[in-house]
């Protein structure tokens, strides 16, 4: 999706509201964030070229006055999505929170400034983060196929996957005690046990009661075959390439979208990692970029980075699997709902393209 900044009838989320009234709203609600920045001006508003289906960002290039000065500053504005919502309990609240704890680690995340609750100003809840320089690699088109890393020299490509490999290695280094706020004892005694139900609740939610035989086998294997023991502590709960932002040097500057954070764990972050990596090399006739390391590098260096054991690797990648299954199962409802196109991995084919690729997982790890 992309408009230009003077385009009025982009809509963040249905039906909610313009980019005319938009720019004038921010205008009035920073001055009164900041009563220190005179003569403050939104001299551009944009959404940016994709969306996500746990909030919508704007994206603002803020001018003013302060101490005698002209300053510029650039942000963004993410929306919660109200009822367009296709991941389950997701709250920009939390979400702000996480971003909050994130901040003073050695994780490459944006700097959260402020969240607004009330939903009379923008007629939804939103934060405002400090803008973070670079790209994410493209869902669609798939980065294998064409893009900024598609463009890039090899050297480029695999420095920039190693930066990532070791953004998601800090992630697993964090201390866990920092994310309190995520337990969920009602969901069960262990971070995994926990993440376990959320997406038992992802599922109920997505299925409407309907159910589906090829997500509620592959929930029953997970149950019956989970690992004897599981390593706890923060799990992004997005872990994919398509949300890394790389600079021109290749290097990592930020990790974005923590929406699904959980204390599942960093192995949990590894399998979704794996799952969507796999997806993008095999299933969509575009082969991995060279640079890009393999499933097997990415296991050993990340193994390498965090010293923890990924023997079970694969069950997580099956769990991501499943989970994944029960999001798109929901984007479908969701995008069908608001008379919206359904792109071909979230239709019914592509959830069952997915499945296929969860019983061809199985069948790997039960030959290991």
């Amino acid at each position: 999706m992309t408009s230009s900044d003077t385009d009025s009838t982009w809509s963040p989320v249905p039906d909610r509201t313009d980019l005319t009234r938009t720019r004038k709203v921010l205008r009035a609600w920073l001055s009164d964030r900041r009563p220190d920045w005179r003569y403050i001006e939104i001299s551009s508003l944009r959404p940016p070229s994709t969306t996500g289906g746990t909030g919508d960002n704007l994206l603002l290039t803020v001018c003013y006055r302060a101490a005698g000065r002209a300053r510029e500053c650039k942000l963004v504005a993410r929306l919660s999505p109200g009822d367009f919502l296709s991941v389950h309990g997701a709250d920009i609240a939390e979400h702000f929170a996480v971003l909050r704890a994130l901040w003073p680690t050695d994780v490459p995340s944006p700097e959260p400034l402020w969240l607004e609750t009330d939903e009379t100003v923008l007629g939804l809840p939103f934060m405002v983060m400090a803008r973070v320089p670079g790209q994410a690699p493209s869902d669609f088109p798939i980065y294998n196929e064409s893009g900024f890393l598609a463009d890039a020299p090899v050297e480029y490509r695999r420095k920039a996957w190693r930066a990532s490999i070791e953004a998601l290695a800090k992630v697993a280094a964090v201390d866990a005690s920092r994310f309190a706020f995520l337990d969920r004892p009602d969901r069960g005694a262990t971070g995994l046990d926990q993440h376990l139900g959320y997406v038992d609740e992802a599922f109920g939610a997505a299925h409407e009661g309907d159910g589906h035989q090829g997500i509620e086998r592959g929930l029953d294997w997970l149950r019956r075959n989970r690992p004897a023991a599981s390593v706890d502590g923060l799990s992004w709960g997005d872990a994919r390439l398509g949300n890394v932002l790389i600079d021109d040097a290749g290097t990592v500057t930020a990790l974005l979208d923590w929406d699904r954070a959980s204390l599942g764990g960093p192995l949990v972050d590894l399998g979704w990692w794996l799952l969507f990596d796999g997806m993008h090399a095999e299933d969509y006739g575009h082969p991995r970029l060279e640079g890009l390391g393999s499933r097997e590098d990415t296991i050993r260096l990340w193994s390498e980075l965090t010293g923890l054991n990924a023997d079970d690797a694969g069950w997580f990648e099956i769990l991501g699997a499943a989970h994944l299954a029960a999001v798109r199962l929901r984007s479908i409802r969701m995008r069908r709902r608001h008379h919206l196109w359904v792109p071909d991995a979230d239709n019914p084919r592509g959830v069952e393209r997915l499945l296929q690729r969860m019983s061809r997982l199985i069948v790997d790890y039960e030959a290991r």
